[in-house]
This record gives C-alpha cells, sequence and structure tokens, in this order.
C-alpha cells in the first residue's frame, strides 16, 4: 500500500502528457473543450479508486475550504487547460 501514492503521481503525468498526443489524433472530431473535460473525466475515474481508503478526509477537507478551492479549481482549468486544448485545433498534426 506504500506505492499507491507514487501509482497515483505517475498516473497523473501520464494522463496529463498523453493529452496532447490524443488531442492531436481526435483534435477534427471532438471539439476542444469536451476533449478537455473528457479528460478531467477519465483522470477522476482512474485516480478515485486509488484514494478511496482517504475519501472522507478528502471531503472533509474539500468542504471545509470549498470557498478557496472553487475559484483556483475553476482558474487554473481556464489558464491551464483551455488554452492548450484550443491551440489543438487550429495547429496542424504534426506541429506542436
Amino acid at each position: 500500500m506504500r506505492y499507491l501514492p507514487y501509482l497515483a503521481l505517475l498516473g497523473a503525468a501520464a494522463l496529463w502528457g498523453s493529452n496532447p498526443v490524443l488531442g492531436r489524433l481526435v483534435g477534427d472530431d471532438v471539439p476542444p473543450i469536451t476533449l478537455s473535460w473528457l479528460r478531467w473525466l477519465v483522470t477522476l475515474t482512474i485516480l478515485a479508486p486509488l484514494t478511496w481508503a482517504q475519501w472522507r478526509e478528502i471531503a472533509a477537507a474539500l468542504r471545509g475550504h470549498w470557498r478557496i478551492l472553487v475559484p483556483l479549481a475553476l482558474g487554473v482549468w481556464r489558464l491551464l487547460s483551455s488554452p492548450p486544448q484550443r491551440t489543438l485545433s487550429t495547429t496542424g498534426k504534426f506541429h506542436g
């Protein structure tokens, strides 16, 4: 069980890093914002079972600090997820 945090970090990095590759492959068929939301849904689906044992602690922390976390999450999504997805729709498949 000591390896689960490292596995979660590895999974997050792999999913994050595979996003431009996937975006190039399906960029013509899937709108950029939809692709961004689907990426986060897949990440949540994969990482949630790894953190299930600590779910109550995490939920309590989120409930206690939601007024800070919601604007931060929306800001990060807007700044870090949307622009790269939009550039995928305006560049060719072989340009990075």
